[in-house]
């Protein structure tokens, strides 16, 4: 074993504007190089992954250097050349390079006293692969929904659990709670329905009426009659992407009935699931009198279609 006391200049993901020297405990002085994450203390009761910057074996003259804790990483997860062009971002954009580090790495791999924990609902509950450790925290979070990590250092009655979390990371078991916000970003699609003026058959019929010299516009109308289910027992709602795609049509188009007062522009939260399903719907089974009514619409806005 390496006897040499080593020290380290390490990265902390906070606003601060210089690195901090750490001293390395011996029995890690061969397992720590540049661009690894470590467990260091920072401030009261504070703990932070840190990321090495440098490795040498000068002591700090303005204070006594605390010991790293532990060491999460087998290798270097930022290169050398990743670190320089941190610091050319926070030169050029006045920051700290803690800041840079915030942004940069994903949320997992910023651990910090306050990071949150939740359970993974992905997670397949093949407990045999936990330790007992794992096992208590993956168990308290059936219970409390959400643990800090001092939460977890009171739970299992000890300072250092970063590798601990680790693990349960590396496993699914549990999520960052910053990594679940991240992960789900809601979907707001546009969808197109009739205005309140024209919602009865007779005003509906005054704008087929009133649309005949726009072709492409009519043709819109009905396919929104078509997609919408409108006379039919149950409505469906309309994507604006799929009507304009049923009609050959672009968005402006769809803008020109807009601006007439004949069909309004609604956005709408939708779930992945329920989007699938919206375009496997659109298109609707037609009985025999639909079928020809619309063969009819379709003749017609060929004639006229210049």
């Amino acid at each position: 074993m390496n006897r040499t006391t080593k020290f380290v200049d390490v990265i902390l993901p906070v606003a601060v504007p210089n690195t901090f020297t750490y001293r390395v405990p011996m029995d890690l002085n061969d397992l720590v190089v540049p661009g690894q994450r470590v467990v260091v203390e920072f401030g009261r009761r504070k703990r932070y992954s840190a990321l090495v910057r440098r490795v040498h074996e000068k002591a700090p003259e303005a204070y006594q250097a605390k010991y790293i804790e532990s060491v999460l990483d087998e290798s270097e997860i930022v290169t050398e050349s990743q670190f320089q062009f941190w610091e050319w971002l926070a030169d050029y954009y006045l920051c700290t390079i803690g800041e840079v580090m915030v942004s940069a790495l994903p949320a997992s791999f910023k651990l910090a006293s306050e990071t949150k924990l939740i359970s993974n609902p992905d997670f397949d509950r093949d407990y045999d692969r936990l330790s007992d450790k794992e096992f208590l925290v993956v168990e308290a979070l059936e219970i409390q929904m959400v643990l800090s990590l001092m939460d977890v250092s009171e739970l299992l009655d000890q300072k250092t659990v970063y590798p601990i979390v680790k693990s349960l990371l590396e496993k699914k078991a549990v999520l960052i709670e910053e990594e679940l916000k991240e992960r789900y970003q809601p979907k707001i699609d546009s969808f197109v329905k009739l205005s309140a003026e024209y919602s009865n058959e007779e005003k509906l019929q005054i704008a087929f009426d009133e649309l005949q010299r726009a072709p492409k516009q009519l043709e819109l109308l009905m396919r929104y009659v078509e997609l919408s289910n409108l006379f039919g027992n149950s409505k469906r709602e309309v994507r604006k992407v799929n009507l304009q795609k049923s009609s050959n049509a672009n968005s402006s188009q769809v803008n020109q009935l807009v601006k007439k007062g004949i069909v309004e522009i609604y956005q709408k939260e939708v779930g992945r699931l329920q989007l699938d399903e919206l375009e496997t719907n659109s298109l609707l089974n037609l009985n025999e009198e639909q079928e020809n009514a619309l063969n009819t619409i379709n003749k017609i806005l060929d004639e006229k279609r210049v």
